[in-house]
């Protein structure tokens, strides 16, 4: 690949410069050829061996002179595939970037990859994945000898399918753990893909495998991914406090490492998201003061890397992030004075980073996310109209956001929320008909996800959120048996979930809830057997 500093030579520039070349090269062979005819046979053959011996250094210089300008021009290509790669699809975690980095890297050596890395760096990922599907049946056609090529192969077309299917990325992924079950690559994607797609005991093995073969590998990095990974699945599993118990070993780890090598940028940031997960795992386990302890340590790392580099929007982006964080734990706290002063400080800072770079699409939903929060705040408040405006604002971003990609089923996912949301604030305000209508809407997408990945436990859930939102503003509105209808529709979801995993705190709460509701509607229709049930089963 050619830098941009280099200059351009002409068709006839280049055409002279051969034909010199050649010239050169003939003349250079022709006087060798006279000395070589006119020495004894000992001396021929010293000659012959000295010129093979040349030409054999020289092969090597050309061939290392070339791999190395390769590796600089993959450099800049990973560089921009990065960037793409987090514009297009925010929600994508460092681990599963890393994943279709290291894919694009394997296949460099097939003839089409040029086309694959140049299609990734403008963050379409469907020829690269067109390519490993195709050295994936190449490889499976071979037979037990290509089983850990064609295990490779599988690997990356999960890195790639997973970035717009988590259902796909999460068959391939299956697909490479069975193939080589001692790739750890394979194993943290399969527990990422089943995470998304809420397959807790898939995502469970995943990570205990990956688990086990980094303490065997003794490297740091795997450990702190390792350890952070239990800790997201013992999260949705309930299991809190040992989620708490995995994320501070990823922060001692991390922490060490970081003070061993403080110019490694790397540690820094794997420190920093350290105590952002421990931050949001305290507050699932309602101690709002210490997660708000653990942002503001966070904070500081980020703030002293931002002020650094200053022209580092990356740090600057997550100095906005850290005060949203510490905006949660203050609304957790009750304290909505510190709360919107954080999430202010947030807004700002985010949405300066967005000015800058307005086609960042994961700013974009930064924005969109921040505004949202603080709007709730302003609500608490007591400020409805203005949480409206913020709201609004909030609700066109990731409406446009979900227009431009209405493949993205995490976009879509976001504007469903978003729905959601503005319903809350019109039955707030007594606006009952546009509250129905946008609680209709969100339901309505999330029936539509749910139906196109029906094992996906999340969209289960949401779904039983949707109806139970809408019979809350039929109720206001009086209609008792339609709200009784999908009170019931939510419970019936509910207690499937709940079925399936007893231990899983958050679906035991739902359920009960889901009861209490529908005990409430039983008693205004004057059915008090049935809501004298319905209310048991709340306890």
């Amino acid at each position: 690949m050619q830098s941009p500093s280099e200059p351009q030579t002409s068709d006839e520039q280049t055409s002279r410069r051969q034909k010199t070349m050649h010239g050169g090269a003939v003349n250079f062979l022709r006087a060798i050829w006279c000395g070589f005819s006119r020495q004894t046979p000992l001396d021929k053959t010293l000659t012959v061996s000295g010129l093979l011996g040349g030409i054999a250094v020289l092969v090597s210089v050309i061939v290392w002179t070339s791999d190395l300008l390769i590796d600089s021009a993959w450099a800049e290509d990973k560089h921009a595939i990065i960037a793409s790669l987090k514009q297009e699809y925010p929600t994508l975690s460092d681990e599963q970037i890393a994943a279709f980095i290291r894919a694009l890297d394997e296949a460099r050596n097939n003839p089409t990859s040029a086309d694959a890395i140049e299609a990734a760096r403008i963050g379409k990922t469907e020829l690269a994945q067109g390519i490993w599907a195709q050295i994936y049946e190449d490889e499976q056609a071979a037979g037990d000898a290509a089983r850990l090529k064609q295990a490779r192969a599988a690997r990356n077309l999960a890195a790639s399918a997973v970035i717009t299917n988590a259902a796909e990325g999460l068959r391939w992924y299956r697909d490479s753990v069975e193939l080589d079950p001692d790739d750890m690559a394979s194993w943290l994607g399969l527990g990422e893909a089943a995470l998304v797609a809420g397959q807790i005991e898939e995502v469970e093995r995943a990570f205990e495998a990956y688990m086990t073969q980094a303490v065997q590998t003794e490297d740091m990095h795997d450990d702190v991914i390792g350890h952070r990974k239990l800790g997201d699945l013992l999260l949705r599993q309930g299991e809190v406090g040992l989620a708490v118990e995995e994320y501070e070993k990823s922060i001692a780890i991390a922490e060490q490492q970081a003070a061993a090598d403080p110019s490694n940028s790397e540690w820094q940031r794997e420190h920093s998201e350290g105590y952002a997960k421990l931050g949001d795992a305290l507050i699932r386990q309602g101690e709002a003061g210490l997660a708000r302890i653990a942002y503001e340590k966070g904070l500081a790392i980020v703030e002293r890397l931002a002020a650094a580099d200053p022209s580092d929007t990356e740090w600057q982006h997550d100095v906005g992030v850290f005060y949203r964080n510490l905006g949660k734990a203050s609304v957790f706290q009750g304290e909505l004075a510190p709360a919107r002063e954080a999430l202010e400080k947030s807004l700002e800072v985010i949405a300066r980073v967005g000015a800058a770079d307005p086609d960042n699409t994961g700013w974009q939903r930064d924005l969109h996310i921040v505004s949202s929060d603080l709007g709730y705040v302003l609500v608490l408040q007591g400020e409805v109209r203005r949480a409206k405006i913020l709201y609004e604002r909030s609700h066109a971003i990731v409406e446009r956001l979900a227009a431009a990609d209405p493949s993205n089923i995490r976009r879509q996912d976001a504007l469903s929320s978003s729905y959601h949301q503005l319903g809350d604030l019109s039955e707030r305000l007594g606006d009952l008909a546009p509250a129905l209508e946008a609680h209709d809407k969100a339901l309505t997408i999330t029936e539509r996800l749910a139906a196109a990945d029906p094992e996906n436990m999340d969209w289960q859930r949401q779904r039983a959120v949707g109806h139970s939102n809408l019979g809350d503003v039929l109720v206001l509105q009086g209609e008792l048996g339609r709200a009784q209808e999908v009170f019931e529709r939510s419970l019936a979801i509910t207690e499937r979930l709940a079925a399936t995993n007893p231990n899983n705190a958050m679906w035991q709460r739902d359920l009960s809830i889901g009861y209490n509701r529908l005990g409430k509607v039983l008693i205004l229709r004057g059915d008090l057997g049935l809501a004298g049930e319905a209310y048991e089963r709340s306890l």
